[in-house]
């Protein structure tokens, strides 16, 4: 059994006939080559490897003639290596990945919950909310399913302070700013009159 410098094993063409001098060389000599990546050697991901690599050469559309080859590459049904540089999150909450070689791809799905009794939520901070008894169970469901709205990516969240909140505590503070004055202005009086008892 043929090997590559790893020692991963390679399953050569399997070809009917070889192709003499001057002949077509036609659909009947194509072959499989295929190996493993994730043998000896080979770049191992964390869970189950990487796929089979097969390279299925075709010689349907060649023809040869008793001179100097001129076969060339003209396309490609693959990718070349690429990073993750961007990604998009649809209306419908999934997250597509944009690489580096043109590649693109869905990389996971956003879910919503939905709650019998929204107003039965429990605040727990900043937009936060957590579940009670009162709200129920959460439904996970996909977005824009099931009356639970859709996303909209890159927009701002809409301001979430409490005006009535924070009205009054400004007004406490301004109540407590006119307090303080009026402490001020009673002890600079009393200074002013214990000044004119000594004159």
């Amino acid at each position: 059994m043929a090997q590559d410098e790893y020692g991963n094993a390679i399953t050569l063409p399997t070809l009917t006939s070889i192709p003499e001098n001057g002949e077509i060389m036609n659909v009947k000599f194509a072959g499989v080559v295929a190996f493993d990546p994730a043998g000896a050697g080979g770049a191992l991901p964390p869970k189950n490897g990487a796929n089979q690599v097969k390279i299925n050469p075709s010689f349907a559309a060649i023809t040869q003639f008793s001179a100097s080859t001129t076969a060339a590459f003209k396309s490609q049904n693959g990718y070349g290596m690429g990073t993750l540089e961007t990604f998009k999150i649809t209306d419908s909450g999934e997250i597509t990945g944009y690489y580096s070689n043109g590649y693109k791809q869905t990389l996971g799905k956003i879910a919503v919950a939905s709650f019998v009794n929204n107003g039965g939520l429990e605040k727990v901070g900043g937009s936060l909310f957590t579940k009670t008894p009162n709200s129920g169970e959460a439904v996970i469901m996909g977005a824009g399913t099931g009356g639970v709205g859709s996303i909209i990516s890159q927009s701002l969240e809409m301001s979430n302070v409490d005006l009535a909140s924070e009205l009054t505590d400004m007004i406490v503070a301004q109540r407590g700013f006119q307090a303080n004055s009026k402490t001020i202005s009673t002890a600079d009086t009393l200074l002013e009159t214990v000044i004119s008892l000594k004159r």
